[in-house]
């Protein structure tokens, strides 16, 4: 299984997020003005980061430690 279909079968509302960046030039801009497709993706996938972290924490019953 690829990477793509794990994420999309475990978090269905990423593949239309996916579908959207897919083909697009990371350096052109977008509707938000002063974000470009890159600063995006890479802002989504902090997110998903920081989630999973959190949620972890969570689940392991341990304090949720302060990101800086």
């Amino acid at each position: 299984m690829a990477d793509e279909d794990l994420i999309t079968d475990l978090l269905p509302e990423w593949a239309s997020f996916l579908q959207a960046c897919a083909g697009r030039d990371p350096g052109h801009g977008t509707a938000c003005a002063a974000w470009t497709t890159r600063d995006i993706i890479a802002h989504q996938a902090g997110n998903a980061v920081e989630l999973g972290r959190v949620l972890t924490a969570h689940l392991d019953r341990w304090p949720v430690p302060r990101t800086r």
